[in-house]
C-alpha cells in the first residue's frame, strides 16, 4: 500500500500537465522514470489521483495493466482516435486534487484519474513497467458504461412515454353534448388555432386562449350573423365586419364594417342595408349614435346627430326633389326650432312639433307673400299677419283661413274691420274708405247684405239696403 500527499497546484502545473502537453504536441513517448520510483520497481503501488472540480469524485472500479487515457463527456463516451488531437478543456477555472488511499491489487501499474467536472472528462493514465523502454503507451479507446447507459436509455424512454401521456392528457377536452372542436388544446381547453361548432349551429374559428377567441377570428350563429374580425376573451372587440341576414325581414339585412366594443357595434364605422340605406358615422350599442350621415333609397340624405338609430339633435335633411330641413330633431322627427325650404321656393322658419310646423313662425313665398304668426298642424291657426297679393290681413286664422275678428287692408288704402268666416267677410263689419267715410253693416259670405249706414266726411248719413251685395235702396237720414 502506498500513501501519498501532493500539492494540488504543484501537480496541475507539474508532470500531469506536462504529460498532457506532450500528448498535445505529438510526443507519444516520454521518460516514465521521472514519474516512477525506481526503488519500487518490483512492488510499485498503484496510485490513484482524482482531479475533481466541485468534489465530484469517481473511484476506480478495477486496476488496469496498461497506460490509457479515457475521455468521458457527460457519460456520453466518445472514441478518440490514436492521434495528437486531444484538446485541453479551458472551461475549468478551479481544480481540486485529491488522492484516495486505496488498496491496490495490481502492483504493475500506477493510475492517475483526472475528472474535469464541467465536461465530465475522466483521464486514466496507467504506467506499464513491462515496457523495456520505459516508455508510456497511450491508448485512446471508447468504453461504454453499461449501467449508466442503460439508466440513460430507460430515463429517456420513461421521459418520452411520460411526455406522450401528458400530451394526451393535455389534448383531452370535454365538450357539451353535440358540440365539436377541431384544433389545438392546452389544459383541457381550446388553445391556439381551432374551430368550434356548437350543437345549436354556432361556429367560432380562429385563435383561442383558455377556450375563448382572442385575436383574429370568425363567428357565425343561427340568427343570421357572421362576424370576421378581432376578439378579446370571446367578445367582438376592435375592428371587424358583421353581416346580418334575416329571411323574414329583408329590410333589416345589413353589412357593417368598423369598430366593435364589448361584443357590439361601438365606435366609428360604415353600415349598408340591403334595401339601399347607407350610414357612415358613430355607433353605440349597435345603433347609430352620435354624429353621422345617412342616405335612403328615395334620395333623402340626413347629416347630423343620431340617437338610438334615429335623427336626434341638430342636423340637416335633404330630399331628392330639392326640399331641405335644417334644425332640431327628436327621435327621428322635426322637433324644436328649424328651417324648412321647399323646392318651389317657399320657406318656413320657426317651431316644429311631431314632424310638423307648429307653434310660432314665419313663412315666405318666392313672390314676396308671407305669413307670420301661429301655426298648428302645419297650418295658419291662431293669431297672425298675412301679406298676400299686396293685401294685408291681421287677425285670427283657422285652418289657413280668416276666422273670427280681423282687419284686412288693401293697396288703395281702404280696409275692412269686422268678422270673418272661412276667409270671407261674414257678420258685422265696417268698411273704411280713403276719403275718411265709412260703411257700417252686415256681410254674408263676403257680400253686403241687408241695411247699412254710410257716414260721409262732411257728417251726412245715408241708409243703404243691399241684397247679396247689390245696392237696392238709398235714403238720407236726418
Amino acid at each position: 500500500m502506498g500513501i501519498g500527499v501532493i500539492c494540488c497546484t504543484e501537480f496541475i502545473t507539474g508532470e500531469a500537465i506536462r504529460m498532457k502537453d506532450e500528448v498535445l504536441s505529438g510526443n507519444d513517448k516520454f521518460d516514465a522514470q521521472k514519474n516512477i520510483n525506481n526503488n519500487n520497481k518490483d512492488n510499485s503501488p498503484e496510485v490513484e489521483a482524482n482531479l475533481n472540480n466541485k468534489n465530484q469524485n469517481k473511484p476506480i472500479k478495477s486496476p488496469v495493466n496498461e497506460r490509457e487515457i479515457k475521455l468521458n463527456n457527460n457519460n456520453n463516451l466518445n472514441s478518440i482516435p490514436s492521434s495528437n488531437n486531444l484538446k485541453h478543456n479551458e472551461n475549468d477555472s478551479e481544480h481540486s486534487l485529491k488522492f484516495n488511499n486505496q488498496q491496490l491489487t495490481n502492483k504493475n501499474a500506477d493510475q492517475i484519474f483526472i475528472n474535469n467536472y464541467n465536461n465530465n472528462i475522466n483521464i486514466n493514465v496507467s504506467l506499464n513497467k513491462n515496457n523495456d523502454n520505459n516508455d508510456m503507451n497511450i491508448e485512446y479507446q471508447e468504453k461504454k458504461i453499461e449501467e449508466e447507459s442503460e439508466k440513460s436509455e430507460v430515463s429517456k424512454k420513461l421521459s418520452k412515454e411520460f411526455s406522450k401521456e401528458l400530451s394526451k392528457e393535455s389534448s383531452k377536452i370535454i365538450l357539451p353534448e353535440g358540440d365539436k372542436y377541431d384544433g389545438e388544446v392546452k389544459d383541457g381547453k381550446p388553445n391556439g388555432k381551432g374551430k368550434y361548432i356548437s350543437a345549436s349551429g354556432e361556429i367560432r374559428e380562429g385563435i383561442f386562449v383558455d377556450g375563448e377567441l382572442n385575436g383574429e377570428g370568425k363567428y357565425k350563429n343561427n340568427k343570421g350573423e357572421t362576424y370576421i374580425g378581432k376578439f378579446i376573451q370571446g367578445k367582438k372587440e376592435g375592428n371587424g365586419k358583421l353581416i346580418y341576414k334575416n329571411e323574414e325581414d329583408e329590410t333589416e339585412n345589413f353589412e357593417y364594417e368598423g369598430e366593435f366594443k364589448n361584443d357590439q357595434i361601438n365606435g366609428s364605422g360604415n353600415k349598408k342595408w340591403e334595401d339601399g340605406k347607407k350610414y357612415k358615422g358613430e355607433f353605440k350599442n349597435g345603433k347609430e349614435n352620435g354624429k353621422g350621415k345617412k342616405e335612403w333609397p328615395d334620395g333623402q340624405i340626413y347629416e347630423g346627430e343620431f340617437k338610438h338609430g334615429l335623427k336626434h339633435g341638430k342636423g340637416t335633411c335633404k330630399f331628392k326633389e330639392g326640399s331641405k330641413y335644417i334644425g332640431e330633431f327628436c327621435e327621428g322627427k322635426y322637433e324644436g326650432k328649424g328651417e324648412f325650404i321647399w323646392d318651389n321656393g317657399i320657406k318656413y322658419v320657426g317651431d316644429f312639433k311631431n314632424n310638423k310646423i307648429e307653434g310660432k313662425g314665419k313663412m315666405t313665398w318666392k313672390n314676396g307673400d308671407e305669413y307670420e304668426g301661429d301655426f298648428k298642424n302645419g297650418k295658419f291657426e291662431g293669431y297672425g299677419i298675412e301679406k298676400k297679393n299686396n293685401k294685408i290681413y291681421e287677425g285670427n286664422f283657422i285652418n289657413d283661413l280668416y276666422e273670427g275678428k280681423g282687419i284686412k287692408k288693401y293697396p288703395n288704402g281702404e280696409r275692412y274691420e269686422g268678422e270673418f268666416h272661412e276667409g270671407l267677410f261674414h257678420g258685422k263689419g265696417t268698411w273704411f274708405y280713403t276719403d275718411n267715410s265709412r260703411l257700417e253693416g252686415v256681410w254674408k259670405n263676403g257680400k253686403k247684405d241687408g241695411v247699412a249706414k254710410r257716414y260721409l266726411e262732411n257728417g251726412e248719413i245715408y241708409e243703404l239696403t243691399y241684397e247679396e251685395g247689390k245696392k237696392v235702396n238709398v235714403k238720407p237720414m236726418d
